[in-house]
């Protein structure tokens, strides 16, 4: 059990107690590259990549909540609504081969956050054309009264890697 001293601006600071993950797991092709550090994907976050593979977005869409907030440095959309758009637009447009690498996870009472790592090549189905991606992301999933977690927010911060 790891203890953790979180500060949350004016309001004091928080005690988080997490668990750590046994066996690391990495989702997708890179698991040659695991470290000790890194902690196993929630399952929410294996379902959406599985999903966003797939282009199952009913699926895909179906792991967020209903004022859910997607971030990336091109779309910030918030509401299911919003999240189906633009998840159809990147299926009709792209292929996807991410890969996301689990670094920590905090349980804050219904809240739980996944922070870590991630690798894409983004093929634009039309041109052909590949280009490779790497950046972090935060999920924060919030429990629902019958316990199951769902996407509150997805944040990522994208940087194109060098080829």
């Amino acid at each position: 059990m790891a203890v953790t001293l979180v500060r949350l601006s004016s309001l004091g600071t928080c005690l988080v107690l997490t668990a750590v993950t046994p066996a690391p797991r990495l989702v997708g092709f890179h698991s040659a590259t695991m470290r000790a550090a890194q902690v196993a994907v929630w399952p929410e976050t294996e379902r959406f990549v599985r999903d966003l593979r797939s282009k199952n977005v009913p699926d895909e869409v179906a792991l967020f909540t209903p004022d859910a907030v997607f971030i990336d440095p091109g779309h910030h959309v918030t509401g299911t609504r919003s999240i189906r758009a633009l998840c159809e637009k990147v299926a009709a447009t792209f292929d996807s081969d991410i890969a996301l690498t689990a670094q920590r996870h905090v349980n804050a009472g219904r809240l739980d956050f996944e922070t870590g790592t991630f690798r894409e090549n983004l093929r634009v189905r039309k041109t052909g054309h590949v280009q490779p991606y790497r950046g972090t992301y935060t999920f924060t999933l919030r429990r629902d009264a019958d316990g199951r977690r769902r996407f509150s927010r997805m944040l990522w911060a994208i940087t194109p890697a060098s080829s």
